[in-house]
């Protein structure tokens, strides 16, 4: 939403394939860069259908493996029992395959609902738990206007 950032995410087949579209087909060496990242829970209702107007993503630094885990649980245990939000639609916790991140990517309906959610407090949990729990760092986080978003059809 700075008119200056882009977010791209996008999901492989495998580490392998990734490594090949990179290459163009060329050698197998390991690429250089940041840390890939594993699905590895979501909140989301099951038959969901809204198309998000706002996304936003929160990183953090964590202190191995074992706190991705905890911090992610932790932060999905705080969330209200029967629905959150009206706006919220989806959050997708991705850990690093290095152990070093955690990224959460957040769906929201507009960006008006992510900021009525925030000044409502529905955030105090969350914000709360990663500020308080030890090995876990807030480094950055950002909001987005989905302009395009692209799925192969599943067999």
């Amino acid at each position: 939403m700075d008119g200056e950032t882009l977010l791209t995410c996008a999901q492989w087949d495998s580490d392998a394939a990734y490594d090949a579209y990179l290459r163009g087909n060329g050698p197998a060496t390991p690429l250089a860069g940041p840390p890939g990242y594993r699905l590895y829970r979501s909140l989301a209702e099951e038959g969901e259908t809204r198309t998000p107007g706002c996304l936003i993503t929160a990183a953090f630094d964590v202190d191995g493996p074992e706190r991705q885990r905890y911090f992610t649980d932790a932060v999905i245990a705080a969330q209200p029992e029967e629905g959150g939000h009206p706006g919220a639609i989806s959050a997708h916790f991705l850990l690093s395959t290095d152990g070093t991140r955690v990224l959460l990517y957040t769906e929201w309906t507009s960006t008006e609902a992510h900021q009525e959610a925030a000044e409502a407090g529905d955030h105090d949990k969350g914000h709360e738990i990663f500020s308080s729990t030890p090995g876990v760092r807030l480094t950055h986080g950002n909001r987005y206007h989905l302009h395009r978003a692209l799925s192969r059809p599943l067999p």
